[in-house]
Parts: C-alpha cells; sequence; structure tokens
C-alpha cells in the first residue's frame, strides 16, 4: 500500500503561508503517486488556535483534499502545540473517505473504506491496513495517570500487547503501520544537536522489535531514520524549514508498505529562503548591503556579538532601513552584549609602586608580570 507520511506540519497564524503552501504541494505529489492512505502524525498546529482562525481553515482544507483521495489517520502531538480537543471538529469531517483521529495510544484498522478500532469488535475479515497509533504524551503527564509506571515499561506494555494484532495482520498478508509523535533517542534537530525532550522518549530496539513494517514518527523536525529486516522507522521532518539555522532534510514521505517490509521516497516541499549573516562585533555596513544583493524576498536573521562599550557603536535603525531598502520579505535582529568583567584586586591601591602594583594585578588576574614589567621600565627610563 502506498502511504503519505505528514507531521510537524505547525498551521499558525504566523506560519500560514509558507506552511499551507507546502502542505498543498506535498498533496499534490501524494495524489500524482496515487497514495491508498494518508497519516499525519503530530503537531498539525502551533499552539493554541481557534477554530475561526485562518490557519485552522487552511489546516481543514488541506485536509479535505486528502480525504477526497484517501482515507486519512491523524494523531495527536505535543500537547503544548495540538492542545485539547483542538482535532475534535476535525474528527468529524466529511468526504468521500474517512477520516481517524486517535488521541490516545490504540490500534485502528481500514476495513474496505472504513476505519475501526480493533479494540471495539471490527469486521473478522477485510482488513487492508493495520495502524498502530501511539499519540504524544508528556513525561509528567504520563506520571500523574500512572505514578508506578516507568516511562520504558509503560511504553513497552503498549508496544507488546499490539504486537499479536501486528503478527497476525502481517500473517494474513496486511501492512502495518506505527504512528506515533515522540522523540526516538539518538536523535538529532534540525540545528543537528541531540535532542533532549519532555515527551515520551522511544528506543529504536523498541520500535524495531514492535514489528511494524513502517514506523511514521513526527516530532523532530529534521528527516531521519532506522532500518532493520526490512522494517523502517522514520521520521519524515517538518513540511518546511520553521527555524533559522535547519540542517537536514524535510518535507513528507511516500511510503510502500507490504507485510513484510517497507520502503519510502522523499518528497522535498518548497521553503523560505532563510539567510543567516554574522558578525563578530559590530555589524558592517558596508558588509552587510553587499550581501544583501541576492536577499531580495528572503527571510533573514542578523546576529552581532560586540563588548558592553561597543554596543552604542550598532546602528539598529540603519540596519532596518538597509534591509527595507534590500526588499527582504522578513528580518530578526539579534544582538548578544558581552558585559565587561573587572576583577578587584585586593591592596594593590596600598602598593608602594606602579611595578609593585602590577605585580600584584598581573597575581590576581593569573598573567604572566615579567614582560609587562619590562615594558614599564622601558617608559619609566623615557619619562
Amino acid at each position: 500500500m502506498l502511504i503519505f507520511h505528514t507531521g510537524d506540519n505547525h498551521y499558525s497564524t504566523k506560519t500560514l503561508e509558507y506552511v499551507d503552501k507546502a502542505m498543498h504541494f506535498a498533496i499534490d505529489k501524494a495524489i500524482e503517486a496515487k497514495v491508498e492512505a494518508f497519516v499525519m502524525a503530530g503537531d498539525t498546529f502551533d499552539s493554541s488556535i481557534a477554530a475561526h482562525d485562518p490557519a485552522y481553515h487552511a489546516c481543514m482544507r488541506a485536509i479535505s483534499r486528502m480525504l477526497d483521495h484517501a482515507p486519512v489517520i491523524a494523531i495527536y502531538g505535543t500537547g503544548s502545540h495540538d492542545r485539547a480537543g483542538v482535532m475534535e471538529p476535525i474528527s468529524h469531517m466529511r468526504g468521500r473517505h474517512p477520516i481517524w483521529v486517535s488521541d490516545r495510544p490504540q490500534q485502528v484498522g481500514l476495513f474496505g473504506n472504513r476505519w475501526h478500532d480493533l479494540a471495539e469488535a471490527p469486521p473478522t475479515e477485510g482488513m487492508r491496513l493495520l495502524v498502530s497509533a501511539f499519540p504524544g504524551m508528556n513525561i509528567a503527564e504520563l506520571h500523574a495517570n500512572n505514578p508506578a509506571a516507568l516511562q520504558s515499561e509503560y511504553t513497552d506494555s503498549i508496544l507488546q500487547g499490539w504486537l499479536p494484532s501486528v503478527r497476525e495482520a502481517r500473517f494474513r498478508g496486511v501492512p502495518t503501520v506505527l504512528a506515533l509523535h515522540g522523540t526516538i533517542q539518538g536523535a538529532v534537530s534540525e540545528g543537528n544537536h541531540a535532542f533532549v525532550s519532555q515527551d515520551r522518549e522511544f528506543s529504536p530496539r523498541q520500535l524495531l522489535d514492535a514489528e511494524n513494517s513502517a514506523t511514521m514518527a513526527a516530532h523532530i523536525h529534521k528527516a531521519q531514520d532506522w532500518s532493520e529486516q526490512g522494517r523502517r522507522v522514520a521520521y519524515c521532518g517538518s513540511i518546511t524549514k520553521l527555524v533559522y539555522g535547519f540542517k537536514g532534510a524535510w518535507g513528507a514521505l511516500i511510503w510502500d508498505v507490504r507485510a513484510d517490509g517497507a520502503d519510502f521516497s522523499r518528497i522535498e516541499t518548497p521553503t523560505r529562503d532563510l539567510v543567516e549573516i554574522d558578525f563578530n562585533g559590530p555589524p558592517d555596513m558596508i558588509e552587510l548591503a553587499r550581501r544583501l544583493q541576492t536577499c531580495r524576498g528572503a527571510s533573514l536573521r542578523i546576529r552581532w556579538s560586540v563588548d558592553e562599550e561597543f554596543s552604542k557603536q550598532v546602528d539598529q535603525e540603519g540596519i532596518r532601513e538597509i534591509l527595507t531598502a534590500a526588499g527582504v520579505a522578513e528580518f530578526k535582529l539579534e544582538g548578544r552584549i558581552n558585559p565587561v568583567q573587572r576583577q578587584r584586586a585586593a591592596g594593590i591601591s596600598q602598593a608602594a609602586s606602579t611595578e609593585t602594583k602590577l605585580r600584584r594585578w598581573a597575581e590576581i588576574t593569573g598573567s604572566n608580570a615579567d614582560p609587562l614589567v619590562e615594558r614599564l621600565r622601558a617608559l619609566e627610563a623615557t619619562a
């Protein structure tokens, strides 16, 4: 079965223009490929959002396009992004095909053109696809619900509890998918940093041992994957570049999922031109103007780092005027002021001579006094 996999869409007023463009581009590619199902792996929204928000309506229009083509299953992401209840209206959407929204761990089967919860006596024959849904859950929430449970034990108990259904489906030739939102240990962020999360963590070993042909993950915005014996685990990456300093792949995936394994191809979606210009010291206005010659329409971040006594040399208003004249789409100015560190040298004021004071200062600051004393004596000799 060909399945479209997206996640970390982060629809919001702020991101709407470039997220929606990337989303529809990916959906176009999915329809061209004739996918047979859509998986949305969480963080559909960026933060709290109202039903009348244009970004909410835009997201529903994108989902409506999916529903006109194939069945859709969507899971909740991180609680700070997909707030409680935000997906409820979406679960009632209607199209040529059905949608299923999971806000808790559960197994769902696609029978013909209908989704069924496997815990509620679904049909015994005709399952086309088995999806084990594992939405996001905060660790604090997990311990509040079950204080005695260790996170790894809780995760293992669910995955191992699903294993008989997964094995039976594979035996019958049915493709199996684990759709999850969370942190996979060893994954790195879009800035190439080790990712530490307050949300549920999974190990690659846990996920591969769950024996699903495909594990379709979201939460980390950089696309990356693991594999073993034909089974594959992959982050699709955010639908477009959402932050400066993004390194690696993004977009969406089209999976070819079989009972005995899976493969995928990547859809690289349109993204903003995110340009970073850094100055070690006050921004050089001539150099900045030169760099901006190729930045029309780009999103720009300018950073600088100056010592405290030179902070007034930064002409932020002048920088804004240059950026506006250059036609950049948007910009961020980030200045770092380095405080001057002063260390008192006890007793230095009572020293009898300048040389003694200099040696006392060198002792306090860990400096080599000899070359300084030599220069001091030379100055005193010519005074």
